[in-house]
């Protein structure tokens, strides 16, 4: 309880490494680190992003048993 456990794909999926430094993946979650959103919020903005940049190659994927309203940075801290 109280968990999630982040995927950069879906069961039996396969990563796409993509053209930059970093995967797409990698560029979705810290872009979206900082916006302020709820977690299971910012992972579904994380999923459509990487939709999107991967026409729909890869579907990141979570599983989760949190029970509030958590946050990866407090809104306070992304506004500053």
């Amino acid at each position: 309880t109280g968990t999630l456990i982040a995927y950069a794909t879906a069961p039996g999926g396969v990563a796409v490494d993509g053209e930059d430094d970093n995967s797409p993946y990698t560029l979705a979650l810290t872009a979206a680190m900082t916006e302020g959103n709820p977690v299971e919020r910012m992972f579904r903005i994380v999923r459509n992003r990487v939709m999107e940049a991967t026409d729909e190659m890869q579907t990141p994927w979570e599983s989760s048993s949190l029970l509030g309203e958590d946050f990866f940075f407090s809104r306070n801290e992304v506004n500053n």
